[in-house]
């Protein structure tokens, strides 16, 4: 891998989504001796993990960062409030200095499949294209938001066929586990967790997770979960370019350094993206 090109080694553990924890999920030992060959070759490694099975994983092999926050608590899917379990493996995250990527947009980028007026929004129409937008509200576009409604909306709200009806059962559905992932992440902030920025961009075939607009809306959630303007900077620069350094060409540190600035400036500051004229949504508590 160090050969071809690669700056870092991901792997992942996932059982499913939500109540459903069926799926196979690697070995102990396969991932510590993965991140031994990694380390070997100076090779940071990432894990994909969104749960308290997940990250309790994580810890015992010794990756380097933890790719998205908890979202999916085993056996507590009924909490929200950090729960002993919880609380004691983000200690464990904390005590290992791992990376940590709370990722809080992805929920979003499902729920907003069900928003009637997001593709209306003047912040969704100044990233994407015209006919981008056209194609994304016909059948075809549309083929995601019909595939995800049997597993995420109640019967009652399928069948009404009513698009704020959906809307509100959408909203109803993923609030749980947004209000986990966003008391996690308050906690991993409050402790001086070692935080990431990214927003795993596009994180399902969804359209609501759009380029030039995610790391925005990602940084309101941050905020609304308590980070400082110091750690989202930090986060969005430091950090990420410490736990995995990103080969330099000329002119892009520089640019992109610039352009995060300014990002992270509009938000700290509250200004808006250009045509954008909605608040950036705020997780239930």
């Amino acid at each position: 891998m160090k050969a071809d090109g690669a700056i870092c080694v991901k792997t992942f553990y996932e059982r499913g989504f939500g109540e459903t924890d069926t799926q196979r999920a690697p070995r102990l030992d396969t991932i510590r001796a993965l991140v031994m060959a990694a380390h070997a070759e100076h090779l940071p490694v990432l894990i994909h993990a969104n749960s308290t099975d997940g990250q309790e994983f994580a810890v015992a092999t010794g990756v380097d960062v933890i790719v998205h926050g908890m979202w999916h608590w085993q056996r507590e899917q009924t909490a929200i409030e950090l729960t002993p379990r919880a609380r004691r493996i983000l200690d464990d995250v904390l005590k290992s200095n791992i990376g940590w990527q709370p990722t809080m947009q992805v929920l979003y980028g499902l729920q907003d499949l069900f928003d009637p007026h997001y593709l209306s929004d003047p912040a969704v129409a100044h990233v994407v294209p015209a006919r981008v937008l056209e194609w994304y509200r016909s059948p075809a576009g549309q083929w995601f938001h019909d595939e995800l409604t049997s597993g995420l909306l109640p019967n009652e709200a399928l069948e009404s066929h009513d698009p704020q009806i959906q809307w509100a059962a959408a909203r109803a559905s993923l609030s749980a586990p947004m209000t986990r992932n966003r008391n996690a992440t308050h906690y991993m902030a409050t402790h001086d967790g070692r935080i990431l920025f990214g927003t795993d961009t596009p994180s399902a075939p969804t359209y609501a997770n759009p380029p030039g607009l995610n790391g925005w809306l990602e940084m309101h959630h941050l905020v609304d979960a308590g980070w400082t303007p110091r750690q989202i900077f930090r986060a969005a620069t430091e950090a990420n370019a410490v736990r995995a350094p990103v080969p330099t060409r000329a002119g892009a540190p520089n640019a992109t350094f610039a352009a995060t600035n300014r990002a992270i400036i509009r938000v700290l500051s509250s200004q808006s993206p250009p045509g954008h004229r909605r608040k950036a949504p705020e997780l239930q508590r």
